[in-house]
């Protein structure tokens, strides 16, 4: 049995991949990013963590649509949104949003997005669905904008 110290320290491990890989995707380094998220995703999975493992899947699902891997995206996405609603966790609706934004279904992402805004009050939260929402608004208007959650470090967590 592993010991609650070394329990903390791969949580603690998992949390610093993450946030190695954001600051690794801010430099567009996608492949070093990708890595260091699928490594932490397995260590939330190892400790049971499925609301983090989520997170992380999700995160591994933008870097595949950056890098143009759009299937592999869409099943990333689809796993991260039952694994949050499967914890009725809040970010099943951000990732439901995503997919319908990937799917061309802007007015559905749109109506759920601005949904999502009314109901959550973090800042962060906010701030996540401001840019989702300004995407899905420039879609639906036929603007250039960047595929939705150019971000993965949007979903800090």
């Amino acid at each position: 049995m592993i010991s609650s110290l070394a329990l903390d320290n791969l949580e603690g491990v998992a949390r610093a991949l993450r946030a190695q890989g954001n600051a690794i995707w801010s430099v567009a380094n996608y492949e070093k990013a990708l890595l260091c998220y699928q490594e932490g995703c397995q260590i939330h999975r190892q400790l049971g963590q499925p609301a983090a493992a989520a997170l992380l899947t999700g995160n591994i699902g933008t870097v595949h649509w950056r890098v143009g891997k759009h299937a592999e995206a869409l099943r990333n996405y689809k796993v991260a949104l039952a694994s949050h609603r499967s914890v009725g966790d809040v970010y099943s609706d951000l990732w439901q949003a995503r997919l319908y934004l990937h799917q061309e279904r802007t007015d559905e992402a749109t109506q759920l997005l601005r949904l999502l805004l009314v109901r959550e009050f973090r800042p962060n939260m906010s701030a996540i669905i401001f840019e989702e929402l300004s995407a899905a608004l420039a879609r639906k208007a036929n603007y250039a904008s960047p595929a939705p959650s150019a971000n993965p470090a949007g979903l800090r967590g």
